[in-house]
């Protein structure tokens, strides 16, 4: 079904909006589904890790790529300013030499939105120095890469140290324990702690109370993203007026 999928062109780019402190957009996070044909959604979490393993997610994340480029050149109209585009990569991916080659290359004339790259931490890498070469090419590219899920996987804050990091992004079952638990939130407080002396960027996902905002707005992180704002949506349903 997923090779299938791919030859249909069933994969679709959503976007979720990142904001900066004063609500204004300043990015979006891409997020892949998959529209099967009687037109219903199936979310990554069904189908990235098979897709992983039978190889293909490669061509899913090169195809997203290529669809979120088309919308934002058929929707120019609708906004007057660039954004950054966040695309999520694999370890697998990372490690890659030929498909970091072929990604630099489909985005090397990108004009309309800022590239960059998060990479998740929940996943283990084998080759420490390919991953950290890959990343710096990127980097060297003018793109960013965060750190996605920060402090829940295999990595830990040694991830840091390796790759020489542009953020971090703080995982949703760290802002869930804002105004609810005093003690875990002090492993919040050493997360952001950690990323304003390391010079690198702050992003909260899954806020989605004014509570957990008026926390983070009180320790200045960098942006904001979760349903407290809005869920993802096509590039159309997009407010670029904030």
């Amino acid at each position: 079904m997923l090779v299938v999928g791919c030859k249909k062109n069933e994969f679709i780019p959503y976007y979720q909006p990142i904001m900066s402190l004063d609500d204004k957009l300043q990015g979006v996070e891409v997020l892949v589904r998959w529209k099967l044909s009687d037109g219903s959604l199936l979310l990554p979490a069904y189908f990235i890790e098979v897709a992983e393993q039978m190889e293909v997610i490669n061509e899913i994340t090169i195809t997203l790529v290529k669809k979120v480029q088309a919308d934002f050149r058929r929707y120019s109209s609708n906004y007057n300013r660039k954004v950054f585009c966040a695309f999520n990569l694999t370890a697998q991916q990372i490690e890659n030499k030929s498909f970091i080659n072929l990604l630099i290359l489909t985005l090397k004339k990108e004009k309309n939105f800022v590239p960059s790259f998060e990479i998740t931490e929940r996943q283990h890498f084998n080759n420490l120095a390919l991953a950290k070469a890959n990343i710096r090419r990127l980097q060297e590219q003018g793109y960013q890469v965060k750190l996605d899920d920060a402090g829940t996987g295999y990595g830990g804050f040694s991830y840091f140290m390796d790759f020489n990091l542009d953020g971090v992004k703080i995982d949703k079952m760290f802002i869930d324990v804002i105004g609810v638990d005093d003690v875990k939130v002090e492993v919040l407080n050493s997360i952001i702690m950690m990323a304003k002396r390391l010079g690198i960027d702050i992003v909260a996902e899954g806020v989605e109370t004014q509570q957990q905002v008026d926390f983070l707005r009180k320790h200045n992180i960098d942006y904001i993203q979760g349903y407290y704002y809005s869920k993802p949506v096509p590039f159309k349903d997009l407010n670029f007026d904030n």
